[in-house]
C-alpha cells in the first residue's frame, strides 16, 4: 500500500494516494503526505501544502522530511509576503497611509506574522487618532471663540478623551 500511495502521490494523483493512505498510518502515512505536500508546493498551492504538512506532522512529528518541507514552506510564504511588504513600505514612504493600511489589513489576514503590516496598521490608526484629536481641538477652539461654555466643556472633554487614547 505504501509503494502504491507514494507512486500516486509523486504522479500528482492525490485522490488515488488518499485512497491508499486510508490503509496506512504512522511514519508511512507521513511519508505519503510529505510527498503530496511537496507536489502541492511545486504547483504553487501553498495553503494546501501547509495543510498537508500539518496532517503529516499529526501522523509522525519527527518524520525526516518534515524539517526540509517546513523550511521550503516558510521560504515560499516569505517569497509571497515580501513584495506586498515592499508595496506597504512604498506607500508609507509616500505618506499614503490609507493605501498602506488597506494593503496591511489584507496582508495580515494571510500573513499575521508580518511585522511590516502590523507597523503600517498601527501607523494608520495613530494617524487617524491624531486627525480626530486635531479636529476636536479645532472644535473646542471654535466654541471658545463663540464663548458658549456648554459647547466648550463638551469639546474639551472630547479632546481630552482623544488625547488620552492616542499613544
Amino acid at each position: 500500500q505504501l509503494a502504491l500511495a507514494l507512486a500516486a502521490a509523486r504522479s500528482g494523483a492525490q485522490q488515488r494516494a488518499r485512497g491508499h493512505l486510508a490503509r496506512i498510518d504512522g511514519a508511512a502515512a507521513a511519508e505519503v503526505l510529505v510527498v503530496l505536500a511537496d507536489v502541492a508546493l511545486i504547483a504553487g498551492e501553498l495553503d494546501e501544502a501547509m495543510r498537508l504538512c500539518d496532517e503529516a506532522r499529526s501522523h509522525d512529528p519527527s518524520h525526516p522530511g518534515m524539517q526540509q518541507l517546513a523550511g521550503r514552506l516558510a521560504q515560499s510564504r516569505e517569497d509571497m509576503r515580501r513584495p506586498l511588504e515592499a508595496a506597504i513600505g512604498q506607500f508609507l514612504a509616500e505618506e499614503k497611509l490609507e493605501e498602506a493600511a488597506r494593503l496591511a489589513a489584507q496582508l495580515l489576514v494571510r500573513f499575521p506574522e508580518s511585522a511590516v503590516a502590523r507597523r503600517a496598521a498601527r501607523a494608520a490608526l495613530e494617524q487617524q487618532r491624531a486627525t480626530q484629536a486635531e479636529r476636536q481641538v479645532k472644535d473646542a477652539e471654535g466654541a471658545l471663540a463663540q464663548a458658549d461654555l456648554g459647547v466648550i466643556r463638551s469639546a474639551l472633554h472630547a479632546a481630552r478623551a482623544a488625547a488620552a487614547a492616542a499613544p
